[in-house]
């Protein structure tokens, strides 16, 4: 009995930290987003605060993204990032499509 309720605890833990390493994982690769527009790219999900969000042009109307580091940490676009064209400029990318 006692063995069994040692093992059960031992999965809920790993059951914990492998939900934790998900969200952590996917909260930052879904932290900012780009979509092309006519002239090149724009954002389509801000980075989470503190971070940058850098579009880049990649042809056949298609923009990847990259959460980066902002040019300017005083910036309130880089404590409070948004969608607009001076949140993408801080990413440093193709900014384009504003």
């Amino acid at each position: 009995m006692q063995r069994t309720n040692s093992m059960l605890i031992v999965t809920i833990h790993l059951i914990c930290v492998g939900l934790i390493m998900h969200l952590s994982f996917y909260s930052s690769v879904m932290a900012c987003n780009c979509n092309y527009h006519s002239g090149g790219c724009s954002i389509r999900r801000p980075a989470s605060p503190g971070n940058a969000c850098r579009c880049s042009y990649k042809g056949f109307w298609i923009c990847i993204w990259s959460k980066t580091g902002c040019r300017d940490p005083s910036s309130h676009y880089c404590r409070n990032p948004d969608k607009t064209k001076d949140s993408c400029i801080l990413g440093g990318g193709d900014c384009g499509g504003y």
